[in-house]
């Protein structure tokens, strides 16, 4: 087991600095990517719930020719 550690390790720690560098590149890149799908995801939820509560206004609205009571 120890001779299938041995060259992972030393190949990792023979990395030329490209490689690194793409290795960096592609977790920025992906970390990124999930933060920007989080931030659409609170805005459009953020929108719906405007669009709820907008919804829920106009029920109450006295310029409403249907008053509805709930």
């Amino acid at each position: 087991m120890e001779e299938d550690l041995k060259p992972r390790f030393i190949e990792s720690l023979q990395r030329n600095n490209d490689q690194i560098r793409e290795d960096r590149a592609r977790i920025i890149g992906e970390d990124a990517e999930l933060i920007y799908r989080r931030k659409v995801e609170d805005i459009e939820l953020k929108i719906k719930r405007l669009e709820r509560e907008q919804e829920g206004l106009i029920d109450i609205s006295p310029l409403d020719k249907q008053f509805d009571i709930r």
